[in-house]
């Protein structure tokens, strides 16, 4: 587990160790050697992990981090991925773009996007959890397919949630002018009740005008 915030770091590390009580966790800032045959779980600062890694790694998983970045470092992550992923590995990247970091997400060309949709986690409109396998071949033209039909359903959503606002308030209004129309109702009946209680005081002679 890698992580450029030394509180996070030391709150993961404890954490973990009541969370997984029967696992071995390593910490870089206790001094334990950085070898994954002897962890089950090493945790490690970013300035530190390329330092000591000599692993090539089945996945990468980055969550709601890079979306706080800026682009030197959006960009630095993901060339350590492709440096440290193996061929084949997969690379699954959960941020928003349309929070904090609105750059560029320079994925490598060799990084083919078999997934691309917004799930549960999404609190953003575009807010993507995207899966890559590393490949060797370009898949740059594939990946812009896959993001544009992204994007186009993303498009599709807010034009079919535009006119459910506009219909939502449309019956908003009839629903209000229903109310409306059944007050002026009620008070038509209760005229027409006065009404009946005038007329017959006025053929006993009751009836004056002031």
């Amino acid at each position: 587990m890698v992580d450029a915030v030394p509180g996070s770091i030391l709150y993961s590390y404890e954490y973990l160790k009541k969370m997984l009580s029967n696992k071995k966790i390593g910490f870089y800032y206790l001094e334990d050697e950085f070898d994954l045959e002897k962890y089950d779980v090493y945790i490690i600062p970013a300035w530190h992990f390329e330092e000591y890694n000599r692993c090539k790694y089945d996945c990468g998983i980055n969550i709601s981090s890079m979306q706080e970045m800026g682009q030197t470092h959006v960009d630095y992550y993901l060339e350590l991925f492709d440096r440290v992923l193996k061929t084949g590995g997969i690379a699954y990247i959960q941020n928003s773009h349309d929070y904090l970091f609105k750059g560029e997400w320079k994925y490598n060309k060799s990084w083919e996007r078999v997934f691309m949709c917004n799930t549960p986690a999404s609190w953003t409109a575009y807010f993507p959890t995207e899966i890559f396998v590393k490949r060797e071949a370009d898949y740059l033209r594939w990946n812009q397919c896959v993001m544009a039909g992204y994007e186009y359903a993303l498009k599709e959503k807010q034009i079919l949630n535009l006119k459910i606002n506009e219909m939502q308030n449309e019956i908003w209004r009839l629903q209000y002018a229903e109310s409306e129309l059944d007050k002026a109702r009620k008070e038509i009946e209760e005229l027409k009740t006065k009404l009946k209680e005038i007329k017959p005081a006025k053929r006993r002679g009751l009836w004056w005008r002031s």
